[in-house]
C-alpha cells in the first residue's frame, strides 16, 4: 500500500511540475505578466525549483517521512494557485489543476496520518488524544485525518485484539463527529486483511465464507450505527489492490444481501476517483472514472451505487472549490442520464459532512455558491436545492434513528 501511495504522489507531482513549466513558458510571452505588481513568471520559476527539491527529497526518504515532504510540495502548489486563478480562464485546464491539487492533498492526509499526527509506530495509543490532534488541522482537514487515524489505530491494535476496537469501552469517550471517518478507516484495514488472505488462499475457502467472516468482523468491532461505514471500504480496497476480485465479490455479496452489494459498489465508485491515472491534472478525469464505474457494474443497482460513490468523493474532495463539481455537471449532464446517482452522491456527501464537520464554513460557502448564469439553473436543481432539502428533512431523521450511515449506499 505504501509503494502504491508513493507512486500516486510521484505521478501527480511530476504532472504538476510539468504544468508549472508550461505556465512559465506561456507567461514569459504573455502581456499579463504582472499580478498586483508581482512578476508571475519569476514567481512560478521559484515555485518550480522548490517543488523539484521537495520531489527529490520525497523519493529519497523512508516511508514514514513522506507525509511531511508531500505536504511541503502541496504547500508549494497552494502558493501558485492564486496566480493560476488570476491568469488562466475558467476552462478544463484550470479546473483540472484545482481538482488534482485537492485530491492529492486529501490523499496525502489520510495516507500519511501517522507521520502528520506523529502517531507512535508501535503499541496502542489514546484514540481521543489523537482525534484532538486531528482537530487542530481545522474543520475541513480533520475528518480526512480521522479516517487515516482509524486505519492506523486498527493496524496497531490488531495483534492484541480483534473485537470491540471502536466500542466506547475500548476507545474511551469520543465525540460523534469523528465516528464515521474513524469507522471508514477501520474498514479499510479490515478489508485489506481479508482481501490479502483471499488472494493468497487460491480458493481453499469459499469466497462466501471469507466475506461472511469479514462482515462478522465488522460487526464485532464497529459501533452498530456505523456498521455500513465499516463495510463500504471493501469496494475501495478491492478497486485499488485486488481489481481481479471486484466481480467475484460483487456477485457473491448480491447473493448474500442486496444492501451489502450496494455498499460494496459504492466503495468501488469512491475508489475509482482516487485512481493513480486520475490524480494527474488532466481534463476529464472524473468522467474517465465514471466510464470505468459503468463498465465494471454488472447491473443497474451496481451502476447507480458506483456512480454515487464517485460523485460522493468528487464532492467532498472539492468542497472548497465547488467550481470543480459545477464544471463536471455542466459538461456531463447528458451523460448522467436521469441524474439520480449524481443527486444521491452530492446530497449524501453533504449530509456526511454536516455530521463530521458541522462548524466548517466551507460547507456554508458550498451551499451559497452559484456558478455562471448559464449553469445556475442546473446547479440549483441538481445540487443546491437537493442539498438544502436533505439537510432540512433527511438529516434530522437519520440522526434521530441512528441511520446516518445510510449515506454510504443508494438509496438513502
Amino acid at each position: 500500500m505504501m509503494s502504491f501511495a508513493k507512486s500516486m504522489i510521484q505521478q501527480s507531482l511530476n504532472a504538476s511540475a510539468f504544468g508549472l513549466r508550461q505556465m512559465v513558458r506561456l507567461m514569459e510571452v504573455s502581456p499579463r505578466d504582472q499580478v498586483d505588481g508581482t512578476d508571475v513568471a519569476a514567481s512560478c520559476r521559484h515555485l518550480l525549483a522548490s517543488l523539484g527539491g521537495t520531489m527529490t527529497s520525497l523519493m529519497g526518504q523512508d516511508e514514514h517521512k513522506h507525509g511531511w515532504l508531500a505536504y511541503r510540495a502541496l504547500s508549494t502548489l497552494d502558493q501558485c494557485s492564486n496566480y493560476i486563478g488570476d491568469i488562466l480562464p475558467m476552462d478544463q485546464g484550470r479546473v483540472a489543476w484545482w481538482e488534482s491539487k485537492n485530491k492529492l492533498k486529501v490523499f496525502c492526509l489520510f495516507q500519511y496520518t501517522d507521520s502528520i499526527l506523529e502517531i507512535p509506530m508501535e503499541g496502542r495509543f489514546s484514540l481521543p488524544d489523537f482525534v484532538d490532534r486531528a482537530r487542530e488541522l481545522g474543520p475541513f482537514l480533520a475528518p480526512w485525518a480521522c479516517e487515516g487515524l482509524g486505519r492506523c489505530y486498527t493496524r496497531q491494535c490488531w495483534p492484541q485484539s480483534n473485537e470491540g476496537l471502536m466500542w466506547t469501552e475500548t476507545t474511551g469517550p469520543l465525540q460523534a463527529d469523528c465516528l464515521a471517518p474513524l469507522h471508514v478507516g477501520m474498514g479499510q484495514t479490515l478489508a485489506e486483511r481479508l482481501l490479502r488472505r483471499v488472494s493468497q488462499s487460491s480458493g481453499q475457502q469459499p469466497l462466501g465464507d471469507e466475506l461472511q467472516q469479514f462482515i462478522d468482523l465488522c460487526k464485532a468491532n464497529a459501533r452498530a450505527p456505523y456498521l455500513k461505514a465499516t463495510i463500504e471500504p471493501l469496494g475501495l480496497i478491492a478497486y485499488h489492490l485486488y481489481p481481479d476480485l471486484i466481480q467475484p465479490i460483487g456477485q457473491q455479496l448480491q447473493t448474500m444481501e442486496a444492501e451489502l452489494a450496494a455498499l460494496f459498489w459504492h466503495g468501488v465508485g469512491r475508489g475509482s476517483y482516487f485512481e493513480a491515472q486520475n490524480l494527474v491534472p488532466l481534463p476529464g478525469s472524473p468522467w474517465r472514472a465514471a466510464r470505468t464505474c459503468c463498465d465494471l457494474a454488472p447491473n443497474e443497482a451496481a451502476r447507480i451505487n458506483a456512480l454515487a460513490g464517485l460523485i460522493w468523493a468528487l464532492t467532498l474532495v472539492n468542497l472548497e472549490k465547488p467550481e470543480v463539481l459545477a464544471f463536471f455537471l455542466d459538461h456531463n449532464q447528458e451523460r448522467l442520464q436521469n441524474g439520480e446517482a449524481f443527486r444521491n452522491g452530492v446530497t449524501s456527501a453533504i449530509l456526511l459532512w454536516q455530521d463530521c464537520a458541522p462548524g466548517d464554513p466551507v460547507l456554508k460557502r458550498f451551499l451559497q455558491f452559484s456558478p455562471t448564469a448559464g449553469s445556475a439553473p442546473t446547479w440549483q436543481a441538481m445540487v443546491r436545492q437537493p442539498c438544502l432539502q436533505a439537510l432540512q428533512s433527511d438529516y434530522p431523521i437519520l440522526k434521530q434513528e441512528h441511520r446516518l450511515c445510510d449515506v454510504f449506499h443508494y438509496p438513502l
